[in-house]
């Protein structure tokens, strides 16, 4: 197959990936599909297939499974059994059936996590012949693994693994660590420093910092998540600002501007942040693990979402834990002490800089109260708001106005009810510019 044969089989099949459709069932998902794909490409680098037969055996599922823990969401089910099976609809993806078993075969629509179907069915499955050749080459296999790869990005984004909030288990079992994410800060504002628009992928990611296999997972999630890149993995304004006064995120200003955007009600946090923040930090109360999972569990259920696992519940009741008490998460904060294996302390913090306050009265005004030129007073103090969201008392949220109006910025109305906060800035970014005065 010569090098313009190879190219024009590529994108064939490459388009006929990307069209897939999602399929119409739970076990069916478009991107199950392309993890077992990869896999099968990457048992033919490695001369496990060797001619034009794909086994369901013992060599596909490890491979299936290697890269299940790599590209698949959170809280995915890992049975190569249904994309196996399923890929079936695809015009390049064939079975091979048993002698006799036509008619049983016929009859299947779902296979489930049991293989015995499959193995009771199906001889094997086979591609196309010009595809197969096609990945025969080493530069052809390399450029359609390169190219699965950003659809299983794609498909990330599209199916919510980065979506307008985080999941509840996006976090990969992993607390916040903050020189992880400024690993990947820094390799962002290289990749915008150089000119790129594309969107990161996690092998770049990979590549260009020392992260392993789960961190590449988590950490981007997480730099979402805090408000430094965007779900193309480019830098925010607010990332944009960290990276060139604070780009080991050692600062406090950052630190308090990372806490205020996990647990802003409009997102990018996931939404059970938002409500732990509201309600379960409070000054001198004592947390435990099991605790937070339980309030986690009853707000994804008032919310009419899936059941979540006891175990997944637990582990990120843990992960919240430990991001606001360690070290090198947002425990400089001030907000969580661990007192003993599963307790933690709720301690009443300093408040942050005037103008992280400023930063994020004028961020939550944009996403919640949109364009109006004034609210009542009280919103900004009431649970929920932007004051409430620092942990901060209305004494001192009363002081920071002075300070704004002093400024010029906003004017504050106290002379006859209801009182009123008036907006004199623009946007955010006026205030970004002085987060670390």
């Amino acid at each position: 197959m010569n090098d313009d044969r190879k190219g024009e089989t590529i994108r064939s099949f490459m388009s006929e990936l990307s069209g897939m459709r999602r399929g119409g069932s739970s076990e069916d998902p478009k991107p199950h599909k392309l993890i077992m794909i990869l896999s099968v490409v990457d048992l033919i680098g490695r001369g496990a297939i060797c001619a034009n037969r794909i086994l369901f055996d013992a060599e596909l599922v490890r491979q299936f499974e290697a890269n299940f823990r790599s590209y698949a969401g959170p809280g995915d089910w890992c049975q190569p059994g249904p994309p196996f099976f399923h890929l079936r609809t695809a015009d390049f993806w064939k079975h091979k059936v048993r002698d006799g078993r036509q008619a049983e075969y016929g009859k299947i629509k779902r296979v489930g996590g049991s293989t015995q179907l499959i193995t009771d069915n199906v001889d094997y499955a086979y591609l196309r012949d010009d595809i197969f050749e096609m990945l025969s080459y080493e530069d052809s296999r390399n450029e359609v693994r390169r190219q699965i790869l950003r659809l299983l990005e794609e498909e990330a984004a599209s199916l919510g693994d980065l979506g307008s909030r985080l999941k509840v288990a996006f976090h990969e079992t992993f607390s916040l660590v903050g020189p992880a994410i400024a690993q990947l800060v820094k390799v962002s504002a290289e990749h915008e420093e150089l000119g790129g628009s594309t969107r990161l992928s996690r092998d770049e990611i990979a590549r260009k910092t020392s992260l392993g296999p789960n961190y590449v997972r988590a950490v981007p999630r997480w730099a979402y998540g805090t408000g430094l890149l965007d779900l193309n993995y480019h830098l925010t304004q607010f990332g944009r600002s960290v990276w060139m006064k604070d780009p080991s995120l050692a600062n406090v200003a950052t630190l308090w501007s990372m806490h205020y955007h996990m647990a802003a009600p409009q997102g990018p946090g996931p939404s059970f942040w938002n409500h732990l923040v509201s309600n379960k930090l409070r000054p001198g109360d004592t947390l435990e693990t099991s605790q937070i999972a339980l309030a986690i569990g009853n707000r994804i259920e008032e919310h009419g979402s899936q059941k979540i696992a006891q175990k997944t519940l637990t582990t990120t009741a843990s992960v919240f834990l430990g991001t606001y008490s360690r070290s090198d998460g947002l425990g400089p904060l001030g907000l969580l002490e661990q007192v003993e294996a599963g307790k933690y302390l709720v301690k009443e913090p300093e408040p942050p800089s005037l103008w992280v306050f400023a930063y994020v009265l004028a961020d939550y005004w944009r996403a919640n109260w949109g364009e109006v030129p004034g609210v009542n007073l009280a919103q900004v103090t009431e649970p929920g708001g932007p004051g409430a969201l620092l942990l901060m008392g209305s004494g001192t949220v009363n002081r920071y106005l002075g300070e704004i109006q002093s400024a010029g910025l906003a004017v504050v109305q106290r002379r006859s009810p209801p009182f009123q906060l008036n907006r004199n800035w623009s946007s955010p970014s006026q205030f970004l510019e002085r987060l670390y005065d």
